[in-house]
This record gives C-alpha cells, structure tokens and sequence, in this order.
C-alpha cells in the first residue's frame, strides 16, 4: 500500500477530530444529553459532515472501544516479554490504565450505552483484544506454562473479571484503584493455571 495521498490524511484527521470532541464531551456530560450538533461545533465541522464519517454518535463509541485496543495491540507488538502470561499480564495493565485515564464517568457512559444498544463487540471473539489473549493463551499453554485446561474458557473467565472490575469501578465512582484490583484478579486466575515451577 503506497503513501496516503493529502485528502486521505485529511479525512483520518477529520474523523479524530470528530472522535475526540465526542470523547471530551461524553467525559464532561452524561452521554444522552450530547448532542451531535455540540459534538460538531466543538470539532468545527459540519452535521452533515459528521454523518459522512459516523452514522450515529453510538458509533463512535465503537470506534473508541477499536481504538483502546488497537492502541493497546500496536503498542504491545514492540515490547519483548519473558512469557506468555507475563504478556497477558501487560495486555491486561495497559487496558486498565487507559481505562482509568479516560475516567470513570466516560466509562460509565459508554458502559450505559453498550447495555442500551446491545452491542456485543465487547465479547466478540473477532474483538482484536480477545483474539490477542486466546492467542497468548495458546502461546503459554505450548510452552508449557499452564496446567491442562480449556483455554476459550479461560480466556472467558479472564475477560469477565476485567468487565467485572471496570464495572465495580464504574459503580463506586472511581473510589478504588482500577488498575491494581484489574491486574491483581488476572494475577490471580492465571495462578491457578499455571504449572508449579
């Protein structure tokens, strides 16, 4: 794939400038009182071009959720590990704190609407972060790290206590650490899995 040409670069600079409006916004008011037309006066654009990058603010949460992980997955691919699991381990840091970083009432925002909508992609093992961990899984089970077991359940299993954290998270207002009781619960299930050394 050659270069991108000037109106490709800024098309993908429109469509973050779009995204990050929309985030800032949802980060200072609760995500029903958002309007598109505020989220396209903060960016400096058009309604009508922000139809022709999102057909709808929901949208955009799924585009932020793509984008947390894709942040997370490009930024993992430079980092060397010892170990599968010490990489899960990272994978599972990194979500935590940028999670934490974006704060409790965008979280709780977006959470509300994944209820409202519906939408799965959060559990979807096309999701690039659960197709990440599977894949370490896999990994740490070849190298013989982990004790015989059914790896999609624990990939399951691992994915329900980072959804459970973020939520207890969401719930008390952000009044616990996130991303020690995050890292600290995955630390702990992938303990029981692991062979004694």
């Amino acid at each position: 794939m050659g270069e991108l040409n000037s109106i490709q670069l800024q098309a993908i600079e429109t469509r973050k400038r779009i995204a990050d409006a929309a985030l800032d916004l949802f980060k200072e008011q609760p995500y029903e009182q958002v309007k598109i037309s505020e989220i396209c006066k903060r960016a400096n654009i058009s309604i009508g071009n922000f139809y022709h990058y999102f057909k709808s603010k929901e949208a955009i949460v799924v585009d932020a959720y793509n984008a947390i992980d894709n942040d997370i997955i490009t930024l993992y691919h430079t980092k060397y590990f010892e170990s599968p699991t010490e990489a899960i381990l990272w994978l599972n840091t990194s979500a935590a704190t940028i999670i934490a970083s974006l704060g409790v009432y965008f979280t709780s925002n977006c959470y509300r609407q994944l209820f409202i909508d519906d939408l799965i992609y959060t559990i979807s093992p096309e999701r690039t972060w659960n197709k990440e961990l599977i894949h370490l899984l896999y990994e740490a089970d070849k190298v013989g790290e982990l004790i015989d077991t059914n790896l999609d359940n624990l990939s399951s299993n691992i994915s329900k206590v980072a959804r459970g954290n973020i939520f207890d998270w969401c719930i008390k207002k952000g009044s616990v650490d996130l991303v020690t009781c995050w890292t600290t619960d995955v630390r702990n299930i992938l303990s029981m899995y692991l062979k004694a050394s």
